[in-house]
């Protein structure tokens, strides 16, 4: 049994071997060697931190993307919503100080008038003249 164990364990030292071929049992290595990989190392470690800083910069940069583009949409949004709002109003304003005309059915009018015109004016608080109103007859 103590001779299984010993030719299963020289086995296993052989497959090692040729599984890692070169591999010493003992890694000696210099002190220049030894500094070099702690210089790497140190090396490496920095670019990582950098790289994850310019990581979290793209994100930054896309967050303020993304407000940025949200701030000039809803501010289109508004100045059309101004614009809409600005021209109903003043559509509504000439509406009311634009002349109108009414017309009339008038069964008594003789026939020989064909239309009468009466004219309306109308006054603000500032004696302004706001408004026009004429009806128009119809003839019959």
């Amino acid at each position: 049994m103590a001779m299984a164990a010993a030719n299963a364990l020289i086995l296993a030292a052989l497959a090692r071997d040729m599984i890692q071929p070169g591999e010493k049992k003992h890694h000696h290595i210099s002190r220049a060697t030894a500094k070099q990989m702690l210089e790497r190392e140190v090396y490496l470690h920095q670019e990582i931190v950098n790289l994850l800083q310019e990581i979290e910069n793209s994100k930054n940069a896309e967050e303020a993307r993304r407000f940025y583009g949200w701030l000039f949409w809803t501010a289109a949004v508004g100045l059309v919503l101004l614009a809409v709002i600005c021209w109903l109003v003043r559509r509504r304003r000439k509406r009311q100080a634009s002349p109108q005309s009414f017309r009339v059915f008038w069964p008594d009018l003789p026939e020989d008038i064909a239309e009468i015109e009466i004219g309306l004016s109308v006054y603000d608080n500032n004696r302004t003249r706001r408004n026009n109103l004429a009806l128009d007859v119809p003839s019959s």
